[in-house]
């Protein structure tokens, strides 16, 4: 996901809300930011599907937030977007 981000023209951070971290903070434009999780897969476990949702659900604005995995059944919660990593990659969309 790093590597494709700065391919299409985002800023890459690492991010942090007090003790929680999160995998990716985007940013194409000023003041126009995407969060990003990325894991194997969400499915598997109840404990893997609240640990990768959790941290965006506390981040107190309302930029995009998205959970990438290779999972073929996707879910949302909270208004994250749950996206398949190939389907994203191949269709060259953006955050």
């Amino acid at each position: 996901m790093f590597l494709y981000a700065r391919v299409k023209g985002y800023q890459v951070w690492a991010g942090r809300y007090g003790r929680l971290e999160w995998d990716f903070l985007l940013q194409k434009v000023p003041m126009e930011y995407a969060y990003v999780q990325v894991a194997e897969s969400i499915l598997g476990s109840r404990e893997a599907e609240d640990r990768e949702y959790h941290v965006l659900e506390v981040v107190p604005d309302n930029y995009s937030k998205y959970v990438v995995t290779l999972d073929l059944l996707l879910q949302h919660r909270n208004g994250i977007k749950h996206v398949n990593l190939a389907d994203f990659l191949g269709s060259g969309r953006l955050f």
